[in-house]
């Protein structure tokens, strides 16, 4: 019933405004009763919390499966582009930031794994620079993915290719890395 009331919920954020959708929409939507929405839910709040978080471990758990960090960087990409009306209207409501709060806490654990799967043994990182260096990583990645999720002319794989060289630190060729 909770997956019925939050795809309901992820339907209405196409057409309405977060803030605006009310219970008695769910309910008539979903066919339910106000009892039976109480049960699952406590509030409308909860229902966006619970929708979001739950497209946020979708995400996670596919890019923690991708062989490759470009095709679990495809995954939050894609993701924001197949729903960037709902995701502009989560950004345009007066719940914006437990929204965001729960995406960055998602894109950080994908960043973790990340280094947990490619960082070569003899690097050694201090517990409090990860923290910091995941965070600034994480907010970056969600602002370019809100920023260009609703472009029509996004290129998918050239936006993977220049957040991957971002986070690889290749975006600006130093010394030892000449441009390819």
């Amino acid at each position: 019933m909770r997956r019925l009331i939050s795809d309901t919920f992820s339907e209405l954020v196409k057409t309405q405004d977060v803030d605006k959708i009310t219970v008695t929409m769910l309910i008539g939507e979903c066919h339910i009763s106000r009892q039976t929405f109480y049960y699952h839910f406590q509030d409308m709040d909860e229902v966006l919390e619970w929708t979001i978080l739950e497209k946020s471990k979708q995400m996670l758990e596919q890019s923690i499966q991708a062989e490759e960090p470009e095709k679990a960087l495809r995954v939050f990409v894609s993701f924001f582009k197949r729903n960037a009306v709902q995701m502009r209207k989560f950004m345009e409501s007066r719940k914006r930031d437990r929204a965001v709060r729960i995406l960055i806490d998602a894109l950080i654990q994908y960043l973790r794994g990340v280094i947990e799967r490619y960082k070569s043994p003899e690097i050694k990182i201090d517990y409090d620079d990860m923290e910091v260096m995941l965070r600034f990583f994480a907010c970056g990645m969600m602002g370019i993915l809100i920023h260009y999720a609703d472009n029509p002319q996004l290129s998918e794989e050239k936006l993977i290719e220049q957040i991957r060289r971002i986070l690889t630190g290749r975006l600006v060729p130093g010394k030892q890395d000449p441009p390819q």
